[in-house]
């Protein structure tokens, strides 16, 4: 359905003489898919969209392009938790400095039976290839979704031309009482 509508959009902007040009981008979801060519001939056919699949170090550097959007001259760890894969891009003065993909996401974790050794296997030695970061800017739909949660609490501007600085113990405390939550609390939550 929402590939109908998408394709309807770019068929009303070239009516009107607009120049267009779009291409689907897959992550680790449709890395990962064993059906991932039927998929993107779905993309083509319904909507005419091109598509490409990019890798893990791809989209760490498409992490960091997006937080440096916002803050040009960024230094700090970028970190996007997708469905997937989880991404790490070090920027310095709003340049990419070292990229790293792991393999588990939060879709990944929650089908894994040992998750935690998994989550921890993975982790092991990142903290020395990304040591002495000051500053991380978390991204991805798990972030934003917590983000979005923790600043609406707040009462912060979430739709301001720049996104609002979270300190990390802010974070860690909203964090800590999202899971101390029961499944009664969680279902009163708002979406």
């Amino acid at each position: 359905k929402q590939l109908r509508v998408i394709k309807a959009v770019v068929n009303n902007l070239l009516l009107k003489n607009h120049k267009v040009y779009l291409k689907a981008i897959g992550t680790a979801a449709m890395r990962d898919a064993s059906n991932c060519a039927d998929i993107e001939q779905q993309i083509f056919d319904l909507a005419g969209i091109e598509f490409d699949k990019i890798d893990g170090l791809d989209e760490a550097e498409l992490c960091a392009g997006g937080i440096t959007l916002f803050y040009p001259e960024a230094t700090g760890l970028a970190i996007d938790m997708g469905g997937g894969s989880t991404e790490f891009a070090l920027i310095k003065n709003g340049s990419t400095k070292k990229r790293e993909s792991l393999g588990f996401g939060t879709a990944s974790i929650s089908s894994d039976k040992n998750a935690k050794c998994a989550i921890t296997e993975s982790l092991n030695g990142l903290g020395k290839k990304f040591k002495n970061v000051e500053t991380l800017y978390l991204s991805g739909g798990t972030f934003r979704n917590i983000n979005k949660a923790l600043c609406e609490r707040e009462g912060w501007d979430i739709k301001g031309e720049t996104p609002p600085k979270i300190a990390l113990k802010d974070y860690k405390q909203f964090i800590a009482e999202l899971l101390a939550m029961s499944e009664e609390e969680w279902a009163d939550q708002p979406s």
